[in-house]
């Protein structure tokens, strides 16, 4: 896709694009071991991989990690690290989790991409993960900024509307107070805490 999308960019933003293709939710697993990471990578072989960070609140330099999400065209994988409610499954610790994502992707021999890879960055590096990017990994906000620098939206949603003919499903009407796309997808509903 992102070889369509630099030649058509030029000029992309100039125009309204209306969506044309429809969104398949691809079926999501639900990971609470480091093998289920690795096997999920390993499954996937060299099939680009998204990778993604979902945070407790809008602020994602201050806000606790809920979890990691990982997905390819066909699949999805979530990592929950910070769900609260009653009867929850033990999850893995924040940092055998990031840990454990760093390890796998390292194998993984395909694109990986990201969505404002500085805050993904940011919650491995909270998690005492590093070495997560390298060469030839795909920001896609990044991209959005230098493909259609005059266009307003560079959310996910905007990009994927702008240069892929797809709109995103919107939020529940309950949902408003979340306002990522990885947030969204999140398989686990967690009940409201109190605190």
């Amino acid at each position: 896709e992102l070889e369509r999308m630099v030649p058509e960019a030029r000029g992309a933003s100039a125009k309204p694009v209306q969506p044309k293709r429809p969104f398949v939710k691809p079926p999501c697993h639900i990971a609470l071991d480091a093998g289920s990471i690795s096997a999920f990578v390993a499954r996937v072989g060299s099939q680009p991989i998204a990778v993604d960070v979902l945070f407790d609140a809008e602020d994602p330099q201050r806000s606790p990690m809920v979890g990691f999400a990982l997905a390819t065209v066909h699949e999805a994988l979530y990592v929950p690290v910070g769900h609260v409610y009653l009867g929850r499954p033990p999850l893995l610790p924040v940092t055998h989790a990031a840990g454990a994502i760093v390890s796998s992707l390292g194998m993984h021999p395909g694109l990986r991409a990201f969505h404002d890879a500085k805050n993904v960055l940011h919650a491995f590096a909270r998690s005492d993960a590093s070495d997560l990017l390298r060469s030839g990994d795909v920001d896609t906000m990044l991209a959005s900024y230098l493909l259609t620098a005059d266009a307003h939206d560079h959310t996910l949603d905007g990009v994927s509307k702008r240069m892929l003919e797809t709109e995103l499903p919107q939020l529940a009407s309950g949902d408003k107070k979340r306002t990522r796309w990885s947030e969204r997808m999140n398989p686990i509903r967690r009940p409201p805490t109190t605190r």
